[in-house]
């Protein structure tokens, strides 16, 4: 019985994407790492985390945990508090576009459902597409795709408040990236206590997509984080 509620509160954990023999690329390499060999793995990475069944765990355990946390970091959120049908629909018919039509039924699903501005439209489905390729277990994407738009990391977004740590939140204007609405990064900017709010210039394409230019942001906000915590 021993250590047995732990055990139970973090079963979630074991589930995790980040875990197993890829769980290298989430950290540096002990050697010099090259520009263009830290950007490689770090979409990589990127791409691990988005076939994830339990990344609303993660934030969970955060709100549970935030003594063990030195940051946070959220790269266009899209839950609020609520859960609605049509946006079941949608990631459950986006899985089922995987499942059956791979890569192409997946960038084709997109293409039709997601109301994108004829500016962005190309870009959109060509960056979709090179992620999608970056994927080595696309049934571990169908799987995320219909369990984590069902899970609840919280009721209400003042729930938010409690996490009292430095944060950094990655918004995209809706012109380009509809699918993660820049209402939703605000609101969290502002739940969030000790939140930035960061995005792209006007006219270019979200920060989000612009991995070298994400992740200095990243790399100096949790430079900023860490000191700040000693």
């Amino acid at each position: 019985m021993f250590g047995s509620a732990r055990t139970l509160e973090e079963t979630w954990q074991l589930r995790a994407a980040c875990r197993g023999p890829d769980s290298s690329l989430f950290f540096p390499p002990s050697h010099f790492e090259r520009k263009e060999e830290k950007e490689f793995r770090e979409e990589r990475a990127k791409a691990i985390c988005k076939t994830c069944s339990v990344k609303r765990d993660c934030l969970a355990y955060a709100l549970r945990h935030p003594e063990r946390l030195s940051g946070l970091a959220v790269i266009g959120p899209t839950y609020l508090g609520t859960i609605k049908p049509s946006s079941l629909e949608y990631w459950d018919g986006l899985a089922a576009a995987l499942e059956s039509g791979g890569v192409d039924g997946f960038v084709a699903y997109i293409g039709e459902r997601q109301g994108i501005d004829p500016r962005w439209r190309d870009s959109v489905l060509r960056f979709t597409r090179e992620r999608m390729l970056l994927q080595r277990h696309p049934e571990a994407l169908v799987r995320a795709l219909r369990e984590v738009p069902r899970s609840q990391p919280f009721d209400l977004l003042d729930e938010l408040r409690d996490l009292d740590l430095p944060a950094l939140v990655v918004a995209s204007n809706d012109e380009a990236d509809p699918g993660h609405p820049y209402e939703a990064a605000v609101a969290y900017a502002e739940a969030l206590p000790q939140a930035r709010l960061v995005s792209e210039a006007e006219g270019e394409s979200p920060l989000a997509w612009q991995g070298g230019k994400l992740s200095r942001a990243l790399a100096g906000f949790y430079a900023e984080a860490l000191s700040s915590a000693r």
